[in-house]
């Protein structure tokens, strides 16, 4: 489902060249769930970022369902990413003037569709959520708004995907339920990449891969 291989990224900070992937290569296929750990500037999310087609790398390449999404014009490579991915921040990212529902269905293009809605009333019952539909993102406790942002993720029924620190802003308990969620979406077939340095990621993933520097530098199957 996914294919990063060699991928090189590095960013200039006051004259300093900071190489913050150096040669990456990781493979996600359909019914895993990887975690990559490593300490805060290991380049974590810079992989994330450039494995989910939002970010492109200085070298290498990225395969995603069989599509490489830096060699698609932009619009392309926007509906590649609508269609086949979904991406979870530690920030959740939901908007503040929208109301439950009209977040998730904001991947729609259609919020208050009445077609749309019914998917998006679904999966807002999934993850327990059918009395906080009109509420908006400030009424929301932190784990209800991860559980939005998840169910926006999954709203176009992705094959993929990716979450940056998922369970950061979270307690023990509504970081398990997550993980339960994510386990679950990989146990349904999806694939599942998250970046993480929370040591409960390792619990519910199936393969560990630890980075450092830039470089891969472990990798055990759980």
């Amino acid at each position: 489902m996914l294919e990063v291989t060699n991928i090189s990224k590095r960013f200039v900070k006051d004259g300093i060249i900071i190489h913050a992937l150096c040669g990456v290569d990781i493979t996600v296929g359909s019914g895993e769930f990887v975690v990559v750990s490593g300490a805060s500037g290991s380049g974590k999310t810079t992989l994330l970022l450039g494995a989910s087609g939002l970010m492109r790398p200085d070298g290498g390449e990225v395969v995603i369902d069989g599509q490489r999404p830096y060699e698609l014009a932009d619009n392309a490579r926007s509906g590649l990413l609508a269609s086949k991915t979904g991406f979870v921040f530690q920030q959740f990212h939901l908007i503040p003037y929208l109301n439950v529902i009209d977040n998730v269905l904001v991947r729609s293009g259609a919020a208050g569709s009445r077609f749309r809605r019914g998917r998006g009333e679904e999966l807002i019952g999934k993850f327990g959520l059918s009395e906080r539909v009109k509420h908006y993102p400030a009424q929301l406790s932190t784990g209800e708004k991860q559980r939005v942002a998840l169910a926006r993720a999954l709203y176009n029924e992705p094959k993929l995907i990716l979450a940056d620190e998922p369970t950061g802003n979270l307690d023990d308990e509504n970081s398990r339920i997550v993980l339960g969620y994510l386990s679950e979406f990989a146990e349904n077939g999806g694939a599942v990449l998250v970046v993480s340095h929370d040591s409960k990621v390792s619990e519910f993933a199936g393969r560990c891969i630890e980075l450092e520097c830039g470089k891969i530098v472990g990798e055990k199957v759980v």
